[in-house]
């Protein structure tokens, strides 16, 4: 990681294999490079949830929720964990 720029980071997804340093995309495609980020993302889906939860994500947000936490609709139900952004393992622990 001594130089890294926009310019020369590439993102992909679909690794099928890696051999030394070249890499095999799901689609066939082979990629050479110097140095493999992992990074897996996360999505915000509760597709267990009832419709009457009124548990809604757009943009990332999960809504309507007090302080991150409390589903106004429902307020016996909480969501421990969703705002990753500040500090994320103390303030699950926290909450």
């Amino acid at each position: 990681l001594l130089s890294l720029s926009s310019s020369s980071i590439v993102q992909v997804k679909g690794i099928e294999s890696i051999q030394s340093n070249v890499f095999t995309l799901k689609d066939g495609q082979k990629i050479t490079a110097d140095t493999l980020i992992y990074c897996t993302g996360y999505d915000f889906r509760f597709p267990f949830l009832h419709e009457s939860c009124k548990i809604t994500v757009d943009n990332k947000f999960v809504m309507p929720l007090w302080k991150h936490l409390i589903n106004i609709e429902h307020p016996t139900m909480s969501f421990i964990g969703l705002p990753v952004t500040v500090i994320p393992f103390p303030l699950f622990h926290i909450q």
